[in-house]
Order: structure tokens, then C-alpha cells, then sequence
């Protein structure tokens, strides 16, 4: 049996080195000693696991996994028709670069984050491909709940967002009829009327007036019911008129009528100047209970979504509304056809705010958006139910 002289180990220092590399091809690198009065001294910095155990794989071991996900901008992006990106790509990478996989993403054929049918009891979509332990992993803005936490599993949150309403924005050019904005329809009939009725009342006036019953004065104040209406036309467009009333009660009303012509004028013209350079929209949808009421725009949402199952099922009245009129729309699982669909034919989109927002702000011109308030919701990442991956997915 081989003994060492304690004295002996007291006395020597170990010099500690580290292996890169297998077999023929490594190398040895000097990384720190040991001695028994000082101890353990490494003479790399900063100390890190990868500098000790080179060779090492920590985290999965480099497998392989695959993760299912669908195109839905912000979160995830094409990149001419091969490449990925986004921020659930991103946060994907990140993953992969700390807990050491390899990934390949693969998109369900119905292009549905997921519903679940009730006629074959199963799923669609990536939480479908989850459900039948077809994918390892799958990533987007996946809402989180109770529903779907009985056939899957969710990573811890990374993120929370509300619902978000986009239409379209009234079209604010210029054109011929903004000459007609300023009153409404029945001011415009009333206005007209207006001076055939003052001209039979300085009729009337002057037909009852004392001075009319003089004979000196009776030829000046004999008007007919057409001068004083040509009179009245006259004084509304600010021009002189020669056969204005000569007894006190005509003038009294005619003072009347002149404040009430400059009155409407200076209104009118106050009212088209700012409409012609202030551009001001004004929201016809503030809140899903205004789209709910609305007369003529419709909501659309996402086919598969989160949204859409929501809608279908609540016991709101007016978000069973809305869902009665999803349920009329066209299935879509394009967001980027749905804001063309909003612009042509007249729909709300009505998905994550985050993606709304997104779309929305690319033309601000043409789109409106709002964002409902009191309501937020998590969104996750899933995986297969009893997956060894969430675990790790959600400690890292």
C-alpha cells in the first residue's frame, strides 16, 4: 500500500490545469494551485464553471428540440421565407444560448395557436401539437388559462397584455360636401324658411301698422309679400336693399333678423375654417361595449386565438354580441389580411394590444386604435403535460 508523509503534503503545492479538448487533440492550461497553508488559488479571471470544466455541457446537453409556434408580429416574423425573428425568437435564443440546445421550429398546417373541439376532444393548432407530443416546446404570446392548463403545461409568464381595438379612421381629404358640415340637415331647411317666413310677418306688420292706414305714407309702406321677401334674401347675404320698413315695428324686426344673419354667418364661416385646418378625429369606438352597439363596423379577431374562443363562450351580453358577429366573419389566421380587411370592408380587429399596436401604428393616418382598460391577461410559452422541459424552461 502507497503512504504518503503528511509532512510531505504540507509542504508541496499542486499546481492545477485544466483539459481542453479529447484524447490526441487535447491541451492542458494552467488555471490555479493548491497548497495546504493557502488552499485553493485560481489565477484566471473572472472564475467562471466553463474555465474549470471546459468540456462540460450544462443545461439540456445540447439536444435537439422542437418547438411549434406561428407568425404573429411582434412575437415571432418570417424573414424572407426561411429566417426568424421576433421577440418570442428572441427570447428562444436566449434560451438556447444558457441552457445549451439546438431548436427547429415547426408550424401546425391550420396555422391556429389552438381551440379545442368539443366533437373529437381535441386541440388544434401548436397547443394541439403540445397536447399529442408532437413538439417539445411551443412558444408565442399563448394566453394563460384554466381551460388549457387541464391538457398542457405553461411556462412562468413573461409577459402580460390587454385587448386592443383597431378600425378604421374616417377619411379626412378634403371634398364638396365639407361646405355642409358645419349645420346640420335640418338647420339647412330651416334657414331658407326662415326668410319667407320674416318676409310674411313684415307683410303682416306693415299691413296692421298706423302708418299704413295715412294716406301720405300708405303708397311707401304698400310692399308686396314678394319685396319683402327679396328684401330679407337680400339683407342675409350682406347686401343693400333700397325699400327697407319705415314704421318702427318693421325696423325692431328687421335688427333681429340682421343679428341673426351675422350670428349664423360668423358661425359658419368660424366652423369651416377649422375643419378645413385642424384635422381632429374623433374615436366612433372607444371600448368593446361601443363595438358591441356599433351600427356599421363589424369585429373580426384572429381564427384560433385566444380571443376568439373568449368571445364565443362568455356570458357578457355585449361580448356575446361581438362573438355572434365573429362568428359571421371570415376565419382568418393573417393578421396582416385582417388590417387590409379593417381598411376595405369595414372591420374592428380586436386581438392582443401588443399586436394590434403593432400593426396600427404602421399607418396612423389610416388606422385607429384604442386598448380597453381593467383587463390584462399572461401570456406563456407550453409544453406536453408532466414535461421535464418546464421545469428547467421556467427555473432559467
Amino acid at each position: 500500500m502507497f503512504m504518503v508523509d503528511p509532512e510531505e503534503v504540507i509542504d508541496r503545492k499542486y499546481d492545477i490545469f485544466r483539459v481542453d479538448g479529447y484524447e490526441e487533440e487535447a491541451t492542458y492550461k494552467r488555471i490555479g494551485e493548491w497548497c495546504f497553508d493557502i488552499g485553493l488559488v485560481f489565477t484566471v479571471t473572472p472564475i467562471d464553471a466553463r474555465d474549470v470544466f471546459p468540456n462540460a455541457l450544462p443545461g439540456l446537453g445540447n439536444v435537439t428540440l422542437k418547438v411549434g409556434t406561428i407568425v404573429l408580429a411582434p412575437y415571432i416574423t418570417r424573414v424572407n421565407g426561411t429566417g426568424w425573428e421576433g421577440f418570442c425568437i428572441d427570447i428562444l435564443n436566449e434560451m438556447s444560448s444558457t441552457m445549451n440546445f439546438n431548436y427547429v421550429l415547426q408550424e401546425p398546417e391550420d396555422k391556429m395557436f389552438g381551440v379545442y373541439d368539443n366533437a373529437t376532444h381535441n386541440w388544434t393548432g401548436v397547443i394541439g401539437m403540445a397536447y399529442r407530443n408532437e413538439v417539445d416546446l411551443g412558444i408565442g404570446p399563448i394566453t394563460l388559462t384554466a381551460h388549457r392548463f387541464e391538457y398542457i403545461d405553461f411556462t412562468h409568464p413573461f409577459s402580460e397584455d390587454g385587448i386592443g381595438i383597431a378600425y378604421r379612421l374616417e377619411d379626412d381629404r378634403v371634398s364638396m360636401d365639407m361646405i355642409f358640415r358645419p349645420f346640420q340637415l335640418w338647420v339647412w331647411i330651416l334657414t331658407p324658411a326662415a326668410i319667407f317666413f320674416v318676409g310674411i310677418f313684415l307683410t303682416v306688420i306693415n299691413k296692421i301698422s298706423a302708418m299704413f292706414r295715412s294716406t301720405e305714407a300708405s303708397e311707401e309702406l304698400n310692399c308686396s309679400y314678394y319685396e319683402n321677401c327679396w328684401y330679407t334674401f337680400g339683407t342675409a347675404l350682406m347686401q343693400g336693399q333700397n325699400n327697407e320698413p319705415k314704421n318702427i315695428s318693421g325696423r325692431i324686426m328687421i335688427i333681429f333678423w340682421w343679428l341673426f344673419v351675422i350670428l349664423l354667418t360668423t358661425y359658419y364661416t368660424a366652423f369651416l375654417a377649422a375643419i378645413l385646418t385642424v384635422k381632429v378625429s374623433k374615436l366612433s369606438i372607444t371600448s368593446l361595449e361601443d363595438l358591441a352597439h356599433h351600427p356599421s363596423i363589424r369585429p373580426i379577431t384572429l381564427s384560433g386565438s385566444t380571443w376568439w374562443s373568449y368571445f364565443l363562450k362568455s356570458r357578457n351580453p355585449s361580448y356575446r354580441t361581438i362573438g355572434r358577429e365573429i362568428r359571421r366573419s371570415p376565419n382568418v389566421t393573417d393578421t396582416a389580411k385582417i388590417m387590409e380587411m379593417v381598411l376595405t370592408e369595414n372591420f374592428a380587429y380586436v386581438m392582443d394590444s401588443s399586436v394590434v399596436r403593432y400593426f396600427a401604428a404602421k399607418d396612423k393616418k389610416a388606422y385607429a386604435f384604442v386598448e380597453e382598460k381593467g383587463y390584462r391577461q399572461s401570456l406563456g410559452f407550453i409544453t406536453p403535460k408532466h414535461s421535464a422541459i418546464r421545469e428547467i424552461v421556467s427555473f432559467k
